[in-house]
């Protein structure tokens, strides 16, 4: 009943159903009109059945699929934005879906979502251009045809995105660490998922809580495979796709430590460059971070003294490295030490720089500083901060480390530092790096510094790292700016 009376109102209850229905009285008029009762009957039949004829069959849209062709029917509701539009239609379209709308004109763009409108499902798509390449006004009918084929779309950029941030509208799966690119093949943008969260949305006089996520840019592919990074505003709507299939080498100068998480694209580290400052490897215990630092010094041993001050054991049981003769201090061999000084922490790594310092301040006087490379694992037990101190004077211990430290890289030494918490940490040490490997890190405290290092951004993806997942920084690697690295076990 319902339905049936939908079809009466759909088809007499419009404005040419009137001049349908005038015709029909005219067609009883004049049969009424004939004395020749077979003619009047033939003339009200015809008639009749010609008022059916036209009044039954949607002519417009016979219209449509004679010239579009066959598909799914809908009607332009709304353009609410330059590009995204509106749509009510009778089937449910699956967002991130790509689709031709095809109108007076054909467009192609990417399914948003579906809404409960006033009239029924209704569709939200972004157009790739503006929605008046498509229509001419509202209330005209198109035909939705679905693009089987191409990389399904997993986000859309929205408002509140950046020059180096896009704030995005998933349509697709999406974790944190993701990496998804805007564009195709070399000079794609690629963005990495850093937050995500569920917010309200209102359109059309409907509302409807979905995800939206947060992504910084990493950089631009290049022809060679690097990512250079420069500003880059995605335009509204901008479709975004995952990264997981591109791949891209090093070039000679890294030596790789991992992939861009979510890719292909080979991460790595420059030796020269990791030996020409300071660094630090921090995070929780167990996410890897002795893994990495054992990694950073077979890239440095090959062409440098490598030293690692460990009171844990763990490099010479676990990685079997020689213990360190201080007697070659003043001609040491290019290769991989380890150091486990007796005694208190702090005093013992004072002791130790000032032996290397003098050392290497001596063939600086002569032209030929050897390059020397110190590692101090657990850093907080051997330049902790000056309110973690275990007994009176390791403060003073500290400070003449630090200042050792700060003139280092001058004599060709450069120290990494491998610490659990920057809070029992020395920032007089810490804050001298310029290169971080940042593991998953939980404390606050840790975070409020790593903020200072990577940004707000980047410092809300640093709780839900993996293991053997880390956000790397600085001049040391292939990647300018801060980037979450699926790292080699």
């Amino acid at each position: 009943m319902q339905q049936a009376s939908e079809w009466l109102a759909t088809r007499f209850g419009t404005v040419p159903a009137l001049g349908y229905t005038a015709l029909a009285i005219e067609t009883l008029r004049i049969g009424a009109t004939e004395t020749d009762g077979m003619q009047a009957a033939i003339a009200l039949t015809g008639g009749g059945a010609a008022v059916i004829l036209v009044a039954s069959v949607d002519w417009h849209r016979l219209t449509m699929l004679r010239s579009i062709g066959s598909g799914e029917l809908a009607v332009l509701q709304a353009a609410i934005e330059p590009n995204l539009i509106l749509v009510a239609t009778s089937v449910r379209l699956t967002p991130g879906q790509k689709v031709k709308v095809h109108a007076r004109h054909t467009g192609n763009g990417v399914v948003v979502g579906n809404l409960a409108g006033r009239g029924g499902n209704t569709a939200s798509i972004a157009l790739d251009g503006g929605w008046a390449s498509v229509y001419t006004a509202p209330g005209e009918s198109c035909r939705i045809e679905v693009i089987a084929n191409g990389d399904p779309v997993l986000a859309l950029a929205v408002e509140g995105s950046t020059h180096s941030t896009a704030s995005l509208l998933p349509v697709g799966p999406l974790a944190l660490g993701d990496t998804l690119a805007w564009g195709g093949g070399r000079g794609s943008h690629l963005y990495q998922v850093t937050a995500l969260a569920l917010e309200r949305q209102h359109w059309d006089a409907s509302n409807v809580l979905s995800a939206t996520a947060q992504a910084t840019l990493l950089g631009t592919l290049d022809d060679s495979g690097d990512l250079s990074v420069s500003p880059v505003l995605p335009h509204p709507h901008a479709s975004l796709r995952s990264a997981g299939d591109m791949t891209a080498p090093l070039s000679e100068r890294f030596t790789r430590i991992g992939v861009i998480a979510g890719t292909k694209i080979e991460f790595g580290v420059d030796p020269q460059q990791l030996g020409s400052h300071h660094a630090a490897i921090l995070g929780m215990s167990g996410m890897g971070k002795t893994t990495v630092a054992r990694r950073l010094l077979a890239v440095l041993e090959a062409s440098a003294t490598v030293i690692a001050l460990d009171g844990t054991g763990e490099y010479r049981t676990r990685f079997g490295l020689t213990t360190w003769d201080p007697a070659s201090a003043t001609s040491p061999a290019r290769g991989a030490w380890v150091h486990e000084p007796p005694g208190e922490p702090p005093q013992q790594a004072m002791l130790f720089i000032k032996t290397v310092m003098t050392a290497a301040h001596e063939e600086y006087l002569t032209g030929t500083a050897a390059p020397r490379s110190v590692l101090f694992e657990e850093a907080h037990s051997f330049l902790p901060e000056w309110n973690f101190t275990a007994y009176k004077g390791a403060s003073d211990h500290v400070a003449t480390s630090c200042r050792f430290i700060l003139q280092a890289r001058k004599f060709g030494i450069n120290f990494i530092f491998v610490s659990q918490r920057t809070a029992v940490i020395s920032k007089s040490a810490l804050s001298q790096c310029e290169s971080y490997v940042i593991l998953r890190t939980l404390d606050g405290t840790s975070l409020d510094y790593i903020e200072g290092v990577v940004g707000r951004d980047m410092r809300q993806a640093v709780p839900s790292l993996r293991r053997f997942q880390a956000l790397c920084v600085g001049p040391a690697f292939s990647v300018s700016g801060a980037v979450i690295v699926d790292l080699d076990a």
